[in-house]
């Protein structure tokens, strides 16, 4: 039974396509989510999981970011999410609190007509935000609410024994990160 388990978990991959139903591990995240039925995901080259549908309209994101606070999570939600150089989340209001997290709202302009959104994230540990951005028409602003509270709820993390391990692992180690066609001008060190 064990070994059915630990199949049906997939490490997301960046251009794999996880079907509906499936629970799919976010390394970077150091958590995972189930990706919800009659939907599918796809881990962007920029680390996002992008779920789509072939049967229902709109698009979710789910991502993370190291480094956040609480306050700074709930200034990201309340101000506009740019999602390219011409689209972007409008807030329509402040971000609330929601559980464990916030959520807010938010209007899409977009070529083919105003579009709603919606955001629900929260704080995992090592200061990493969590989060989960819904977007479609207009009417299916509930739908989209319900979808990301889904994903929400699936979201497990590593059990404390787990994360132990994992700090053993890197207890005294340097980690250097040197961005592509960058050089030493964007380097990060954590030490």
């Amino acid at each position: 039974m064990t070994t059915l388990f630990l199949l049906s978990v997939l490490s997301a991959e960046p251009g794999q396509q996880v079907p509906g139903g499936q629970r799919v591990q976010l390394r970077e995240a150091n958590c995972s989510i189930v990706v919800p039925k009659g939907w599918f995901g796809t881990l962007s080259e920029g680390g996002v999981l992008l779920i789509a549908s072939h049967t229902h309209a709109g698009l979710m994101m789910v991502t993370w970011d190291t480094g956040s606070t609480d306050a700074g999570l709930q200034q990201f939600l309340s101000s506009m999410i740019p999602l390219d150089e011409m689209t972007a989340l409008q807030p329509l209001g402040q971000a609330s609190r929601r559980g464990k997290g916030y959520e807010n709202t938010y209007t899409i302009h977009t070529d083919q007509g105003p579009m709603s959104g919606y955001a629900r994230g929260r704080l995992l540990p090592g200061r990493m935000a969590f989060g989960v951005i819904a977007m479609g028409p207009p009417a299916d602003l509930a739908k989209f609410k319900s979808r990301a509270a889904e994903i929400m709820k699936s979201l497990r993390l590593p059990s404390a024994k787990e994360r132990q391990r994992q700090a053993a692992v890197f207890a005294g180690k340097r980690l250097e990160f040197y961005h592509p066609g960058g050089g030493l001008a964007d380097r990060r060190r954590i030490d």
